[in-house]
């Protein structure tokens, strides 16, 4: 494998440096079930969201209601849209295709 750097002072590139090195792998088993690579059964539960548990915990840890509170405090007022977005109706696979 091959690391390539690139270092710029101002707006001036100053050096290009590529090296060469070798990659060993210090894979540890970190997930619930001491599994390196889960099975897929355990996909949505790591990639669909947060259960509504989860939710409630870090919003008390966080010292927040809703998602709409923090939501309003995280997110600078300038840039929160104060309207509903404007969608069109959503089309079902079909209709896409023959569309």
């Amino acid at each position: 494998m091959y690391r390539l750097s690139i270092k710029c002072t101002r707006n001036a590139l100053s050096s290009v440096t590529l090296t060469k090195f070798s990659v060993r792998c210090l894979a540890t088993t970190t997930s619930v079930d001491g599994v390196l690579f889960p099975t897929k059964s355990d996909f949505p539960s790591r990639h669909i969201g947060p259960r509504k548990t989860d939710v409630v915990s870090m919003l008390d840890t966080l010292g927040y209601k809703s998602l709409g509170e923090l939501t309003e405090k995280a997110v600078p007022k300038p840039i929160q849209l104060q309207r509903d977005l404007n969608l069109d109706k959503p089309l079902s696979k079909y209709s896409k295709i023959v569309e």
